[in-house]
């Protein structure tokens, strides 16, 4: 079994629940992260943790498959985050996402109460909307990239048409979030006007 735990150090408003890994006695499970999203975003460094003959085979099989590992980045990266200071960084980060979180959804709710729905999730990144019906999410998307504010349609996820949007509340700053929420806002209304949008 593989457990992806990459927004493990993300929850916001309690501590994490125990890992899968930490509840095997049995070497049955390998649990995956990511520096990513925590300490050194651009920088693409994940880890995997499990049996030691299962870790072995695998560090073969990318050696054999990929001779340009950066090791020099991986290796830099495990001793920067071993600092005391570093390892704070994830809590630190968890402090400001949940502010941004606590905006994002203010400011969507007041905007998108006739329109969405939604709940604020213990952690992460991410708002997951479900709009209404009458909301076109393919027009909303394309309407909204055009004018320069980018939106996850949740049928990108999915081979099914949805009414669902994924929001991130981390690439963006507070002077950012409000333009873009108030634009998604006009969009839609202009929607219910009958106006034409861009196809």
């Amino acid at each position: 079994m593989i457990e992806d735990d990459v927004y493990r150090d993300l929850w916001l408003s309690q501590e994490a629940e125990p890992s899968l890994a930490s509840m095997d006695d049995g070497d049955h499970i390998l649990q995956v992260g990511s520096f990513s999203k925590t300490v050194a975003p651009n920088l693409r460094i994940g880890w995997i943790a499990g049996p030691e003959v299962v870790i072995q085979k695998l560090s073969d099989l990318r050696m054999q498959t990929d001779l340009r590992i950066k090791c020099f980045t991986a290796n830099g990266d495990v001793r920067f985050y071993n600092f005391r200071k570093i390892r704070r960084a994830p809590c630190l980060l968890a402090q400001a996402n949940s502010q941004t979180q606590r905006f994002y959804g203010s400011v969507g709710r007041s905007s998108f109460r006739d329109w969405a729905a939604w709940e604020i999730p213990e952690g992460g990144m991410f708002l997951w909307l479900t709009f209404s019906s009458d909301v076109n999410v393919k027009k909303l998307f394309t309407e909204a990239l055009r004018r320069g504010v980018l939106i996850n349609p949740g049928y990108i996820y999915s081979p099914y048409n949805n009414q669902n949007v994924l929001l991130s509340y981390v690439s963006s700053s507070f002077q950012e979030i409000e333009p873009g929420i108030l634009i998604l806002k006009e969009i839609i209304t202009t929607m219910e006007d009958g106006a034409h949008l861009t196809e």
